[in-house]
């Protein structure tokens, strides 16, 4: 029986993402740029394909619930659903990280690497939404991220930059710093946990675990900027952000 039930669940992922990938394609070719066609308005346009995103990803976990992949544990939808402007920050232990959060979320800004910005796939989809695009120029990613919670939009980002590997510590780079204290904008912050671990940094798609894993977020405390922006100079604000909430990540896990 257990053996029947990991087979079921090496198919039923393989079809889940079959979906989610032929799903991003239709809907590129077809609803977005109908969205695209008759929303003038730049602003509003974005908003608009990001609530259909948030609707679609909402629907794709609940189909991996639903196949038997996931148990899901979210909490603080409405505290994620009220905020304005704000830097979202999580550590980043799976693959899906991105699609739950956004799932809880009707409105939010990601940034997303230049290969999945020109993907046949999906690359429809984060152009007409206005996601953030990472070509690897640091600078240019502060601004951008920067122009967007000055604008009340919310940002998430993962301040390890990569999935972390199983058994190792996060590591956090210092991008999310200094997005934060440019911008001036608070820090949500969100934990994320799943176990048994699947989906994590270096795993094949059908590596799945041997019964159904459990996917909790928890959306934690608010971190006020204001105390990093009154040290001087701004890199050793930065410096002491970034070791502030990576100590705070790793008692988390510990």
């Amino acid at each position: 029986m257990n053996k029947m039930n990991y087979y079921w669940r090496v198919f039923a992922t393989g079809t889940c993402f079959l979906i989610f990938f032929l799903g991003g394609l239709v809907i590129s070719l077809i609803c977005f740029p109908l969205i695209v066609l008759f929303t003038l308005n730049k602003d509003l346009k974005e908003k608009r394909v990001q609530f259909v995103i948030h609707f679609l990803f909402r629907r794709f976990v609940a189909l991996l619930s639903f196949a038997g992949l996931f148990n899901f544990y979210l909490s603080g939808h409405d505290q994620l659903r009220q905020m304005t402007g704000k830097l979202i920050i999580a550590n980043h232990p799976t693959l899906i990280d991105v699609v739950v959060l956004m799932s809880m979320m009707s409105k939010a800004q990601c940034v997303v690497k230049h290969e999945l910005w020109d993907s046949k796939f999906l690359g429809g989809v984060v152009r007409a939404a206005g996601y953030i695009r990472n070509d690897g120029d640091p600078e240019k990613l502060i601004t951008d991220c920067s122009a967007k919670l000055n604008k009340g939009e919310n940002v998430i980002l993962f301040p390890e930059g990569t999935r972390t590997k199983p058994g190792q510590e996060v590591n956090f780079k210092r991008g999310f710093a200094n997005v934060a204290l440019s911008a001036g904008c608070d820090i949500q912050l969100v934990s994320i946990t799943c176990s048994p671990i699947t989906l994590s940094k270096g795993d094949k798609w059908y590596q799945v675990p041997y019964r159904k894993a459990d996917f909790t977020v928890e959306v934690e405390n608010k971190l006020d900027i204001a105390r990093y922006m009154r040290q001087e100079p701004k890199s050793v604000a930065v410096r002491q952000l970034t070791r502030d909430l990576e100590n705070y990540y790793k008692g988390k896990s510990a």
